[in-house]
C-alpha cells in the first residue's frame, strides 16, 4: 500500500466517512479491482461528499469532476 493510499484511508475515517481504514480500503478495493485511474479524466455523478473521487485522485487520475446536485440547492422534495 502506498503512502499516499494509507493517509487517504485516515483522512476518511476521521471525516467519519468510514469506520476504520480496513473498511474503506475493502471497499475501494472491491468497487474499483481493474480500474486504472492514472492518467485518466473522472465523472463522479451523486458523488455525495467526494471519498471516490479522492480516491481517484489518490490513484492519479488527471482530472476529477464531482457532481452531487443536493450541494448546489437542490433537495429530495424537489425530486417528488
Amino acid at each position: 500500500m502506498l503512502l499516499q493510499e494509507k493517509k487517504y484511508y485516515d483522512i476518511i475515517v476521521n471525516l467519519g466517512l468510514s469506520k476504520s481504514p480496513k473498511s474503506i480500503e475493502y471497499g475501494v478495493n472491491y468497487l474499483f479491482q481493474g480500474i486504472d485511474f492514472k492518467d485518466k479524466r473522472v465523472l463522479d455523478i451523486g458523488g455525495g461528499t467526494g471519498k471516490y473521487s479522492f480516491y481517484a485522485f489518490v490513484k492519479g487520475a488527471k482530472e476529477i469532476i464531482n457532481l452531487e446536485p443536493f450541494s448546489e440547492g437542490s433537495n429530495k422534495k424537489m425530486l417528488e
